[in-house]
């Protein structure tokens, strides 16, 4: 949304370190309630994973930092 980042990639003392965000989509509705005619939810596990896996693999990050504004826990 908001032609917002994907993911981003800092450097620190020699660390690469990926950072991403995770929202529920009751929290998404609460900010865009129209946001499902622009864009298809991803459920916060399943692109979890996705990102990490690309952020550890494919772009080699030391650390993965997953940034959320989120109430649930499973």
């Amino acid at each position: 949304l908001a032609d917002g980042l994907e993911y981003h990639i800092l450097n620190k003392n020699g660390l690469k370190i990926g950072v991403f965000s995770l929202a529920e989509e009751e929290w998404i509705d609460t900010l865009y309630p129209y946001y499902k005619q622009i864009c298809e939810y991803i459920p916060f596990i399943d692109f979890a994973g996705v990102m990490v896996r690309k952020l550890r693999e494919e772009e080699k990050c030391d650390i993965v930092i997953a940034l959320t504004h989120m109430m649930k826990y499973n």
